[in-house]
């Protein structure tokens, strides 16, 4: 048994600067798949992406998921973030996600997912490299309302992956996750899953064991993503986990 991502390493590089990039990936050679936010990279885009730009090679050999949040001030509709993987990204990120042979996504949320289906927009990334997420953040939510997001997630048109996380705070919420994981088991597209929370942790050390296709963890020393999300030492030190990431 092997998970199809592993673990995931989330990166939010806090600077454009090649030395710095170059150290950040020496750092993580060692998980499988890196996510790249980039909205880490501040208000310059451009000069974030231009720097990004030097390391093409070395995320061509990476399976590597690119990630554009919704913030307050910025992409919080999804036409701004269509745009942006449309019409803003450089010639050299949008050949490389594109390319068939190398193991490069794009992370939509099922909002953008939606609204492009809804609207019938044609994408120039194609499906087979854009997953789809939903992230319930709070937590609480009525297992109705989760059903409903989890159907409409499955009903895609994404072909890379669905990921589906919601916060725990109570283990029955852990339960929900589980019930409702069960619906995907025919659906050929590789499920992230997993709780995010204190209650959520043993979710992300177990979910590999679970089905999960993935699981997120942080690199010592630097920002974790979420809340209850393990380092990359504690992940590796879980024998199931490693059992899985690195099988015989």
């Amino acid at each position: 048994m092997r998970s199809y991502f592993g673990i995931i390493l989330g990166l939010m590089p806090e600077s454009p600067e090649k030395h710095y990039l170059h150290n950040l990936f020496l750092e993580a050679e060692r998980a499988m798949t890196w996510e790249i936010s980039l909205n880490s990279l501040g208000t310059d885009l451009d000069e974030g992406m231009w720097a990004l730009g030097h390391f093409r090679k070395k995320l061509a050999k990476k399976k590597v998921i690119f990630t554009l949040r919704p913030s307050e001030d910025r992409f919080k509709h999804p036409f701004d973030r269509w745009k942006f993987w449309e019409h803003e990204t450089p010639e050299w990120l949008r050949t490389l996600i594109k390319d068939p042979r190398n193991e490069v996504y794009v992370d939509w949320e099922l909002d953008l997912v939606q609204w492009v289906q809804r609207n019938r927009l044609n994408c120039l990334i194609p499906w087979s490299k854009i997953g789809v997420s939903y992230y319930d953040f709070e937590g609480g939510k009525k297992l109705e309302f989760l059903d409903y997001c989890s159907r409409a997630l499955r009903a895609t048109k994404a072909k890379a992956f669905l990921k589906f996380v919601i916060m725990a705070k109570h283990q029955r919420d852990v339960q929900r996750l589980l019930d409702l994981a069960s619906f995907y088991n025919n659906d050929p597209r590789p499920f992230i899953f997993f709780a995010m929370g204190k209650e959520g942790e043993e979710s992300r050390r177990k979910c590999l064991v679970w089905g999960s296709a993935g699981t997120y963890g942080y690199l010592p020393g630097r920002a974790s993503a979420a809340p209850g999300q393990l380092s990359l030492q504690e992940l590796f030190s879980d024998p199931d986990v490693r059992t899985i990431v690195m099988p015989d």
